[in-house]
């Protein structure tokens, strides 16, 4: 009996290393394969057209044993992997010129890649605005500069900030929050910055700007999220793959027609034979914001991944 107990529970702690083990692998797998598509990515750099950075996400459900009931299929594990920010070092300096070249996040979902309309989802866009520019000088560049950074706004001229986007005498500003992929908090404290004046002259200052009182008083043109509400925030704080998720199983056998269990019996022995193949259908959801457009609207779609298992599973006894 004591052998028994002791051999039970041996192959339950064995079972549960093969599960860890299981687990620990495909994490692996897929944290190594993820990284190295973010570092091809970076290698292309160098071409027009491609995103001077990029983020992806890596999601799949893979069946892992079940060291209780062994004889089972196994609950299905969801593995998941992300990676993103890889530049090469000579194009740091490099900035975005039209919206191709935005930053770019892209997620794979049981092997099929989700999209925001195009190719991946934008989490970075471009906004036009209005310069005010008496005698030739731009007053309200400055204060955009605070807001944004120096380095995401320019004056279109042509030259050093090239026509495209934007129209001569427009400013041109890589906008974190025209993106279909937005962080909420970064996109509340921009709001701030551009509607509260104090809060302008605060960043300003430590920025170690001259005439801070005067730059944060000049007007701005006011995007979608300096007039949000609440309930457009809710909206907007989980984008992407949203939390929960529908799973379908179904068990059948192999070849139509076929019987599903087969008994086997001879003068000498006793057996079944189960022959099965089973099909897993998991649907989740992918919300994203519409960046074509200066709204908090966002749009949702369903995003379906499957995964089959087959085999067979034979127990057969002595009279």
């Amino acid at each position: 009996m004591e052998l028994a107990i002791l051999g039970a529970m041996i192959l339950l702690v064995l079972g549960v290393l093969v599960d860890y083990g299981l687990r620990a692998d495909y994490t692996q797998y897929a944290m190594m394969r993820t990284f190295r598509e973010v570092l091809r990515d970076a290698s292309r750099q160098t071409a027009p057209g491609e995103p001077i950075t990029t983020s992806r996400l890596s999601l799949a459900d893979r069946r892992i044993p079940d060291p209780i009931n062994p004889f089972s299929l196994g609950p299905s594990a969801t593995i998941t992997a992300s990676a993103g920010g890889v530049t090469q070092n000579y194009q740091m300096h490099k900035t975005p010129d039209t919206t191709a070249d935005m930053p770019h996040f892209y997620a794979l979902i049981g092997g099929a890649e989700v999209n925001c309309g195009g190719i991946g989802c934008l989490t970075s866009g471009i906004r036009c605005a209005p310069a005010y520019a008496p005698a030739g000088f731009v007053a309200n560049l400055p204060r955009y500069q605070v807001v944004y950074g120096a380095s995401n706004v320019c004056v279109v001229d042509g030259k050093t900030c090239p026509v495209g986007e934007c129209q001569i005498g427009q400013l041109f500003i890589q906008d974190p929050c025209m993106g279909e992929i937005v962080d909420v908090d970064m996109c509340r404290r921009l709001a701030r910055l551009m509607t509260n004046s104090a809060a302008c002259e605060y960043e300003c200052n430590l920025e170690g700007r001259d005439y801070c009182a005067a730059v944060c008083g000049y007007e701005m043109d006011r995007p979608w999220y300096t007039t949000a509400t609440e309930e457009q925030w809710a909206a907007l704080e989980h984008l992407g793959i949203q939390p929960g998720s529908t799973r379908r199983s179904v068990l059948k056998g192999p070849v139509a027609g076929d019987a599903f269990i087969q008994k086997l019996e001879s003068a000498e022995r006793i057996g079944t034979t189960t022959a099965f193949e089973s099909e897993e259908t998991t649907t989740r959801t992918f919300s994203y914001r519409k960046g074509d457009a200066d709204t908090a609207d966002t749009n949702a779609k369903a995003v379906t991944s499957t995964s089959a298992v087959d085999g067979a599973v034979t127990w057969e006894t002595a009279w």
